[in-house]
């Protein structure tokens, strides 16, 4: 023992002795450990890769870390990474024994990237969207103009022909009788710099066989019906009628007012009869129809049985129409009355409220009779209900196809309106129509019907076919002639169409003459000149040699009406020489403006007749010209610009100069308020492109656009009003500041004319009536907006008359100082095979102002020639550039680029609920055989519900190539151990029996922020793709958020069927900045994230208000989510307010309101209105979708929404928030600077 006593104080003396020599040797061997760094680099300035001094010691171990991914350790490497922003980096060096270490540090500066802006690149990566099948050389649709704000370069849209307006990001097209050539031009500028580029395309003429718009709407009115003649209550008016009408009412006495759809009665003591006109609109034209209705006395006496009878009698239905299964009919109706049942055929047997069903050979149209009573009163009402023949499964295809052609019947055969036809016959025979004439035209299974001045016999043949057999049946049917087309609406298409460069004052070639081809219409065209010769459709013009004035008359003949329309032409002599021309043509100044002191833009005529070329020329940048316009640059100082007009006959050439001086332009004092006001003097209207400078704005920081109403743009009068007019779907106004500002009101003062507007702020959409225009000023306060429009939405030919438009601006603080960040969501490697069509990616970044710009590139690609390429992407701010590398491998002809997956074990196709299961693994190779990374949708999974989950593996490789394989895996009940009884809680939730108030909710947050495992706001966008399936769509769709629109089921992030992830607890008000991509926080919580498409804008930030139906705006700043989705919102906000402590759920309006102080912070935390939440949970319940829901996210984020899995929780929580926001105490609001920072570790535990 004595000796083992002396050994182990010798080891501890040998170890003090070692532990105290120790931290000697440390400073000398950290002295000697230093960075070395590339030439020209420095610890301040560090932009390429650096090199660390790690050599091995005897008894120590040295290694270097890194606290940020701009520098990343390699080996003795320090591999740099520069990002949009200075980086402030520290390295760490330990050198440590197996007893004790010590460390150095050394903090570096990674510099930023800095490049310039190119807006010929940008204009080179912007191109045309086209809808369907159109291409640039044959349009039908709408075109998409990209035109958002690119890096502070401001992208504009013009068009010179009305066969494509403008309207926002949108080419409105108009398709007339023949094809239009019409060019785009789009330009980019910024500051003084500006490029364009035009885009020639063609928008096809309209099919002369489909109706007029003015036919449609006489379906229309035709068709418009009213059920009320004598009322006693309030009751509804259709808002829509055929052909995409839509109708508005009115009433011409107050015992009837009209609120939208809703006709509010009131009852007086004697009957009244009201007019209710109906206004029928489609486009631009618009009709009326009259009703006549009856408001009967006010009675006070109660109902008599026989009353009550009778409205038991009108209230009673029942769903079933066709039957092949028993059913269950009523017993009981209004009233207190009772119902017995009797049937007329033994196919329908009733006992009690059982109906018996048998089915037969064929179908048997049964009578059931209904016995309505009330004490000694009794009334009966009857019900066909057809049962179905029993199939019949001996019948060969032929046979079921003849017997379907002789059960198909019509129902009319004299036609005055549009109705349905059977799609479906007898056996699942399919049924398609086709018509012999375009009075009955064909859409699926709707016959549109229109009605001329004389009846038409129309020959409908229905193709029947089942499986290969095809038969045909024919029907003629009679469309009975309607009100005569107004003759007007003929006469305004009759025109004369010009040989290009022509006009009706300088006609060279022949002209083609348009008429309408309408039944029962003729149409004769004169001239009063053998020089203008009319055969057929042309006028051939034979030229002279004195110019002569000639008289084309158009007789229009309809109905027995007679109407002519004149076109009075001048045919050019053949003797007019350039020099002629050239004399006629002068510059046209604006008001006030001439030769000598220029400061708006300057039309400038370019055509004259055909042969001849007009063309201008400008020396000076002040004025550029594009097509007939000067478009004037004002500079600082005064400039003198000649522009010389050319004009050439293609033999001879004339010359002419003008010498102008373009003023320069003034340069006020910043100001907070300015003011948009046309100065007057003269009537004029706004162009195509900024009209800041005419309304008083400065053209540097505003762009004020207005949208083609018919031909002509926003009106500017004389007597200095902005005129918006109503025809053509109405004249938008819009105004946008730079980028660097923002506009935080803005006020509008009008004049006496006034009518319907809507105005836009961004994305928020706010109607306003012309009664409250009329109280002369409409005010907008607390914005934080770039753009705003106004819009005349008026239902008659009413303008809008603007004095003036006063706007509050403040310039804006960047988001950040860093350079553009890029939003990459497609893959950064391609492969294909030489000679393969490959579409370049359009890449987006957001800049330091949150602003989404288009990358431009650069790139080698030759897709016809075997070789590595790569794509070059930059993307600009006044920060400097980002660069993002696409590379592209094109690959000889033949090769084989397949990736192959090998599962190595079977996988399961069920599991039991509460079974955790653990993917098999498995092997990949690529097409060369080298084994590459495969990747599974999760390792595990356990489900504490039935559900269907589908799982895949994944594998890409170095060449962009990939791959996935799916299964589908069941999830069942297991019989040996059923879920939870009622009452009962899941595991999950084991602690909480008993708990109410605060301490339910405090577990529960415990339970919920347990296992939490955060995912990124990037890769949530591939969980939804899982998470909401619709399992009411067969998993075929994702389910969009309020709409219930069917998304696609990858995520697309930008284009045609793009999606976005909706913050149902908006992102504004989760006490965050901006969300992005790598955000893993509150932001990025997969329970508050849904699938959304469109309606995401119309939403936005808006706290959620009562509603019913669909989801809708209430006010400026409320949303109604839906009938089928406010449960779903009441669930999801609940959860946030649980699961995230500095969360808080109201009513209280201030609270919730868009603050611009407050959003984005703590202090605005805010969701609601709370008041409606238990209602919503208890009106729309739990659904499988939410249900599949939980389950997937749970796999990925690690916790549960406890009110999706146990319902009855959602009440006593929910009580409990209300009893805090009544105690809560809303002080004046003050200024609240909060700092945190929030990491996850490697094991997601949280530190604050």
């Amino acid at each position: 023992m004595k000796k083992i006593m002396q050994s182990l104080i010798l080891i501890v003396s040998l170890l003090v002795i070692v532990s105290c020599a120790i931290p000697r040797e440390h400073d000398e061997i950290l002295s000697k450990l230093e960075i070395t760094y590339a030439t020209g680099d420095s610890e301040n300035s560090v932009t390429q890769d650096i090199t660390f001094k790690n050599e091995a010691h005897k008894n120590y171990t040295i290694t270097w870390s890194s606290n940020n991914e701009a520098i990343k350790i390699e080996g003795n490497k320090g591999i740099v990474t520069r990002l949009d922003y200075d980086v402030d980096v520290t390295i760490t060096v330990r050198v440590a024994t197996t007893l004790e270490f010590k460390e150095k540090t050394f903090t570096l500066t990674v510099k930023a990237l800095v490049v310039e802006v190119d807006l010929e690149e940008i204009l080179d990566s912007i191109s045309i969207q086209y809808s369907g099948n159109d291409t640039k050389d044959s349009i039908t649709q709408d075109i998409t103009l990209p035109n958002a704000a690119i890096n502070g370069v401001t992208v504009s849209w013009t068009s010179n022909h009305a066969a494509i307006k403008i309207e926002g990001n949108k080419g409105v097209v108009t398709r007339t009788s023949s094809d239009a050539t019409v060019i785009l031009t789009i330009t980019v500028s910024k500051d003084s710099k500006e490029a364009k580029a035009d885009f020639t395309v063609i928008v096809k003429a309209q099919d002369a066989t489909q109706p007029t718009d003015q036919e449609k709407l006489d379906v229309a009115k035709a068709a418009l019906s009213i059920t009320q003649t004598n009322v006693i209550e309030n009751f509804e008016l259709p808002l829509t009628g055929l052909n995409n009408t839509t109708v508005t009412w009115s009433s011409n006495n107050e015992a009837i007012e009209i609120d939208g759809a809703d006709a509010i009665v009131t009852r007086g003591t004697e009957d009244v009869t009201v007019t209710l006109t109906a206004t029928i609109t489609l486009g631009e034209l618009t009709t009326t129809k009259t009703f006549s209705v009856v408001v009967k006395t006010e009675e006070t006496q109660l109902p008599t049985d026989q009353e009550k009878v009778d409205e038991a009698k009108e209230a009673l239905t029942i769903d079933e129409e066709e039957v092949t299964a028993d059913f269950e009919l009523p017993l009981e109706g209004l009233n207190s009355t009772t119902i017995t049942w009797s049937s007329n055929n033994e196919a329908i047997e009733i006992n009690g409220k059982n109906a018996t069903v048998t089915q037969g050979d064929e179908d048997v149209t049964v009578v059931l009779t209904a016995t309505i009573t009330l004490g000694n009163l009794s009334t009966t009402k009857t019900f066909s209900i057809i049962v179905e023949a029993k199939e019949i499964v001996n019948l060969t295809d032929e046979e079921k196809v003849n017997k379907a052609k002789d059960a198909l019947t019509l129902d009319e055969l004299d036609i005055t309106s549009n109705f349905e036809l059977p799609v479906e016959g007898l056996y699942n025979t399919s049924i398609e129509w086709l018509s012999s004439d375009l009075a009955i035209s064909i859409d699926e299974n709707n016959a549109i019907v229109t009605r001329f001045i004389e009846d038409v016999v129309v020959v409908l043949a229905a193709k029947i076919s089942l499986n290969e057999i095809t038969v045909t049946k024919t029907f003629a049917v009679t469309v009975k002639a309607g009100a005569p087309m107004d003759i007007n609406i003929v006469v305004d298409e009759v025109d004369l169409i010009f040989t290009s460069g022509d006009t009706k004052d300088t006609v060279t070639g022949n002209i083609t003459l348009k008429a309408p081809i309408i039944r029962f219409v003729d149409i004769i065209w004169n001239s009063d000149n053998s020089i203008v010769e009319i055969s057929n459709d042309i006028a051939i013009v034979t030229r002279q040699e004195e110019t002569t004035t000639v008289r084309i008359t158009a007789g229009i003949i309809m109905g027995g009406q007679t109407h002519t329309k004149t076109f009075i032409i001048k045919v050019i002599g053949t003797e007019v020489t350039v020099d002629d021309i050239i004399d006629e043509i002068s510059i046209q100044y604006e008001q006030d403006d001439h030769s000598a002191s220029v400061t708006k833009d300057l039309i400038l005529q370019n055509t004259y007749m055909a042969g001849i070329e007009v063309t201008w020329t400008s020396n000076s940048f002040a004025v550029q010209i594009h097509d007939n316009i000067g478009y004037v640059i004002r500079d600082t100082i005064d400039t003198d610009v000649t522009l010389t007009l050319t004009v050439s006959d293609g033999e001879e050439t004339a010359l002419k100069t003008f010498e102008i001086t373009v003023l320069a332009r003034i340069i006020e004092a910043d100001k907070s308020t300015v003011i948009m006001k046309y100065p007057g003097g003269t009537t004029t209207n706004m162009t195509p492109g900024n009209n800041a400078e005419i309304v008083g704005l400065d053209a540097n920081l505003f762009n004020v656009t207005s949208t083609l109403t018919g031909s002509i743009y926003a009106g500017l009068n004389t007597s200095g009003q902005i005129r918006l007019y109503q025809t053509s779907g109405g004249t938008t106004l819009t105004v946008s500041i730079d980028n660097t500002y923002k506009i935080t009101k803005v006020e509008f003062i009008f004049d006496t004319e006034v009518a319907d507007a809507k105005f836009t702020l961004d994305a928020q959409e706010i109607n306003k009536t012309k009664s409250e225009l009329q109280a002369g000023n409409i005010t907008f306060n607390d914005l934080n907006i770039q753009t705003f429009s106004i819009k005349n939405v008026h239902q008659t030919n009413t303008q809008i008359h603007i004095k003036e438009v006063r706007i509050t601006i403040e310039e804006k603080e960047p988001k950040s100082n860093s350079l553009p960040i890029f939003e990459v969501e497609d893959k950064d490697t391609y492969s294909m095979i030489e000679g393969s069509e490959f579409i370049i990616p359009t890449l987006f970044a957001v800049d330091n102002f949150e602003q989404t710009m288009v990358a431009t590139y650069e790139t080698d690609l030759n897709t016809d020639v075997p070789g590595a390429y790569e794509i070059i992407y930059e993307a600009t701010n006044e920060i400097g550039t980002t660069q993002f590398i696409i590379k592209v491998y094109v690959f000889e002809e033949g090769t084989n680029l397949d990736i192959t997956i090998e599962v190595l074990e079977e996988v399961k196709e069920s599991i039991l609920i509460n079974e955790e299961y653990t993917l098999p693994d498995a092997i990949a190779h690529d097409f060369k055989g080298d084994e590459i990374t495969v990747i599974k949708s999760r390792e595990t999974i356990k489900f504490m519900y039935p559900t269907s989950q589908n799982v895949w593996y994944y594998a890409k490789d170095a060449y962009g190539n990939e791959k996935y394989i799916y299964f589908t895996i069941e999830v069942i009940n297991d019989p040996d151990n059923p879920g939870p009884e009622p009452g009962e809680y899941l595991p999950y939730y084991t602690g909480i029996e008993g708990l109410t108030g605060e301490a339910l909710v405090l577990k529960l947050r415990t339970i919920i922020s347990t296992g939490f495992i955060s995912v990124s706001y990037g890769d949530a966008r591939y969980v939804l793709e899982d998470s909401d399936l619709d399992p009411y769509d067969n998993n075929n769709s994702i389910r969009g958020m309020y709409n219930q629109s069917k998304i696609a089921t990858s995520w697309i992030g930008k284009g045609d069927g793009a999606w976005q992830r909706e913050h149902v607890w908006p992102n504004s008000k989760l006490g965050i900045s901006t969300v992005n991509n790598s955000s893993r926080n509150q932001g990025s919580d997969l329970h508050n994230l849904r699938a959304i498409d469109g309606i995401n804008q119309t939403r936005s930030n808006r706290y959620f208000v009562a509603g019913i139906g669909s989801a809708k705006t209430v006010g400026a700043e409320g949303f109604y989510p839906s009938d089928k989705d406010k449960g779903d919102v009441a669930r999801i906000l609940l959860y946030m307010a649980v699961r995230y402590d500095f969360l808080k759920l109201t009513d209280n309006e201030t609270l919730l309101g868009n603050d611009s102080s407050t959003n984005y912070t703590v202090e605005g935390a805010y969701a609601g209105m709370l008041s409606i939440l238990l209602e919503w949970h208890i009106e729309d319940p739990v659904d499988e979708f939410e249900r599949n829901r939980n389950e997937v996210i749970y796999q990925e984020q690690g916790n549960r929404n406890p009110f999706i899995d146990h319902e009855d929780l959602f009440e006593p929580v929910y009580e409990y928030f209300v009893e805090v926001d009544e105690a809560r105490i809303v002080q004046p609001k003050a200024k609240v600077v909060v700092k945190y920072v929030l990491t996850i570790d490697e094991v997601r535990r949280f530190r604050l």
